[in-house]
């Protein structure tokens, strides 16, 4: 029945036509003087190659049309004072295209009742090879699928109050899309429960001059703009503004695609939290370039329904991919800066993500809307950098030597932590506390440079506490530490830093004249994150790192590889000590590296024990230097590092692990002596090789003892030992324990013949000399027992 009414309707309308049906040009006004007054039956009528030419007017639209076979165009004429053509939808329509050009220019198309969306206007039904162009049209609330062509050119039109919410596409869905002047306002995807929708999804897609404003974009995985894989992507001077969005932001580059964001503006979007990536997100691509780009949006809003093991969002999110650069963009306000992220399962590149010329303006930490607590677990306002998504096992992700350079960028205003993660500094950067207005329009956009006199602070001084200097330091700055105690709270932490933290007065006597007790507060320790240039330095200090209180550790389900806990942990960064004490017992981990330098020089580890293990330094992926110094009841842990030992002596400690392992790591030790080690009966070596190499040179290892078959030093299958000039003395059961053998070096000395070494005779020469002393000296230049004590036994 309705074919039939259609057909009727139609004959109708032909025989109206008067003779004019075939022309190029079909004319339709309201009032009854052009060829149709209906748009529906001008359609209907029109052959292929016509034109439809539509007055100012309102029209109602409810037909179907089959127009696969015929290319037309359909184009408003309104005078310059009269209303654009208004087709109303009284239903869901559907104009079915094929493989020809089709043309809409100057129309308005309404979906919506009493302001509500509720007509749907079909544009296509496949991804033929349909060419179809939008120029200066206005579609106002349509709800779901708009348009299912091959390619698209939407130029100077208006998205307004549309609706999307169908299952895995998008409201244009199309092959190739290019976007110019066009305006998206008030849109929404999704119903808040559906995902995997988007505005516009695309393989080849160009958006210039184009805004994007008060839409929402509600639940997981919807957004403006998706791409296929294996695309291209070009925006080009668009503006997103005061846009919501429940999780990858708004614009998602998902694939093996090229893709340029140039001139682009991104302001006062607001992302839900814990889900939200970025603004942008790009996941996979071959390459990404972020130009000239400003992201001003504010910080996360947290609520109940936050997920507890993701972290908030940031200005740009990035999923692994190649050839990523960011460059002469603004990052401004609480949003955050960039965030990369290296998961299983996503192609990934070697080469570090490029960000030059860039500033990173007053972000400040904002709500990371996230647990544990973010002030333990701190991610990086300007840069966040971490290894795995938290579902991810430590075994299951890559770990990049360094995931971003950072040129000649301005980092400042970013709180106690604007980087975190592996990054490198490539020069001409200022990482500061407090921006300036360098240009003085009233907008802060600059580091604000120490003033002078200001490159010291003193405790007491200009502040009255270490808590408060370091939270005013900033790179290049020294906090010089009066005699006397000084008290560290809780937890704190250091990132992208440039600091010495000194005494005032150099070593008189057995003690430091400066002592840093460090007091379990809310939290307690110190956090060392992503500081690769001159890093943290402590000289000539005491350190008490208390018996008791939680200390921190690699944080659960938030992406940080730290491998043990400890009171000082590092980062990613540099860490230094020299002429420092360290005081601990039960055990504690005293100096955790993670990708990090640590170098002790002229260092001692003075555990309260009776001949069990007072204190640790792990490190893991990392380089460790120790040189003069002395390790009592004191333990190293490391894994895959370089590690140089000089000058150092380990002694009385118990532990089933030994004094030292070293697990696919270099070793060199040097004029080191290991002396009273206890292993309790387990099959570890004094000195434990596990894979790796390791040089063993004019050294000395005595007293080793344990129940099982082990030697002073262990090696178990892959390492390689080498050993030159070094005596080994009272060692049970063994010397050494090497099943795949060692090499020899010459000079060694064993069992009793390793015994004739005096304890005094530090050059080994046989002789106790004067030059002896001068070695004492030199090598126990920290030291709290009398200066006759020479082999340091009480």
């Amino acid at each position: 029945m309705i074919n039939i009414t259609r057909i009727f309707s139609t004959l109708i309308a032909l025989i109206g036509a008067s003779g004019s049906l075939h022309a190029d040009t079909i004319t339709v006004c309201p009032d009854g003087t052009c060829d149709f007054a209906s748009v529906d039956a001008a359609i209907t009528a029109a052959a292929d190659g016509d034109r439809i030419e539509i007055g100012s007017g309102v029209y109602e639209i409810s037909e179907n049309h089959d127009l696969e076979e015929r290319s037309i165009e359909v184009v408003g004429v309104a005078e310059a004072d009269e209303p654009t053509p208004c087709l109303q939808l009284t239903r869901n329509v559907g104009w079915y295209l094929g493989d020809l050009q089709y043309r809409i220019e100057s129309v308005e198309f309404v979906g919506e009742v009493e302001g509500i969306p509720t007509h749907r206007l079909r544009l296509g039904e496949s991804t033929l090879e349909t060419d179809l162009r939008l120029q200066g049209c206005r579609f106002q609330g349509l709800r779901n699928g708009f348009i299912r062509v091959f390619t698209v050119d939407i130029d100077d039109c208006v998205f307004d109050n549309c609706f999307y919410d169908e299952y895995q596409s998008g409201f244009i869905y199309v092959r190739n899309a290019s976007i110019e002047g066009c305006l998206f306002d008030s849109c929404v995807v999704g119903s808040g429960t559906s995902q995997g929708r988007f505005m516009i999804q695309a393989l080849d897609f160009e958006a210039v001059d184009t805004i994007v404003r008060n839409c929402e974009f509600r639940y997981a995985n919807n957004e403006w703009f998706r791409s296929y894989d294996a695309g291209s992507v070009v925006l080009r001077n668009c503006r997103f503004e005061e846009n919501s969005s429940s999780y990858y932001g708004l614009v998602t580059i998902f694939g093996r695609v090229d893709a340029l964001i140039e001139d682009c503006v991104f302001t006062g979007n607001h992302n839900a939290p814990g889900h939200a990536v970025g603004s942008i997100t790009a996941v996979d691509t071959d390459s990404l370039l972020i130009r000239d780009c400003v992201f001003d949006d504010p910080a996360a809003r947290c609520d109940d329904q936050t997920p507890p093991d993701r972290p908030g969002p940031r200005a740009l999110g990035i999923f692994g991919g190649f050839d990523i650069s960011i460059q002469d963009s603004d990052f401004i306000g609480g949003r955050g800066g960039i965030r990369w992220l290296v998961q299983f399962g996503l192609y990934y590149s070697i080469v570090p993500i490029s960000v030059q010329g860039c500033r990173f303006i007053n972000q400040g930490p904002g709500p990371d809307c996230t647990t544990p607590d973010p002030s333990t677990c701190p991610l990086g306002t300007a840069f966040a950098g971490l290894h795995a998504f938290p579902y991810d096992t430590p075994s299951q992700f890559p770990a990049p030597d360094a995931m971003a350079v950072f040129t000649d960028c301005v980092i400042c205003g970013g709180g106690e932590v604007p980087m975190s993660g592996v990054w490198i500094d490539g020069g001409g950067n200022c990482i500061t506390r407090n921006c300036t207005d360098l240009d003085e329009d009233g907008v802060s956009d600059a580091c604000a440079p120490p003033k002078p006199g200001e490159l010291e602070i003193h405790v007491p001084g200009e502040v009255a506490t270490l808590d408060e200097a370091l939270g005013l330091a900033v790179p290049g700055q020294s906090i010089i530490l009066a005699p006397g105690d000084h008290e560290l709270h809780g937890f704190r932490s250091l990132s992208a830093a440039d600091l010495v933290v000194r005494a005032e007065v150099a070593i008189e006597g057995p003690a430091n004249t400066a002592r840093i007790h460090l007091i379990e507060g809310d939290g307690l320790g110190l956090r060392i994150l992503s500081s690769p240039g001159a890093g943290v330095r402590f000289e000539n200090l005491d350190l008490f790192l208390p018996n008791t209180g939680g200390i921190p550790s690699g944080c659960e389900r938030s992406n940080y590889p730290t491998v043990a806990e400890g009171v000082i942990i590092a980062e990613s960064s540099n860490l230094a000590f020299s002429g420092c004490r360290f005081f601990a017992s039960s055990g504690r981990t005293a100096v955790v590296g993670q990708k990090a330098s640590l170098r002790f020089d002229a260092c001692e580890f003075l555990g309260e024990t009776d001949g069990g293990l007072a204190v640790q330094v792990v490190l893991d992926d990392g380089h460790l230097e120790i040189d003069r110094s002395r390790l009592v009841g004191t333990r190293l842990q490391i894994a895959d590092s370089t590690v140089s030992l000089t000058d150092t002596r380990s002694t009385n400690i118990a532990d089933p692990r030994g004094a030292m392992q070293f697990i696919d790591s270099t070793t060199i030790l040097e004029q080191c002596d290991v002396i009273d080690t206890t292993v309790d009966g387990s099959q570890i070596g004094g000195v434990d090789l596990r894979g790796g190499q390791m040089l063993v040179r004019d050294s000395w290892f005595r007293g080793f003892r344990t129940s099982a078959p082990s030697g002073a030093i262990n090696v178990w299958a892959g390492g390689e030992l080498s050993i030159a000039g070094s005596t080994f003395c009272d060692n049970e059961p063994a010397d050494l324990d090497s099943p795949a053998g060692w090499t020899d070096l010459g000079g060694n000395a064993f069992d009793a013949e390793g015994c004739a070494r005096m304890a005094g005779d530090l050059d080994g020469d046989g002789c106790i000399t004067g030059a002896d002393f001068g070695l004492l000296l030199q090598q126990w230049s920290v030291t709290s027992g009398s200066p006759a004590d020479l082999n340091r036994d009480g």
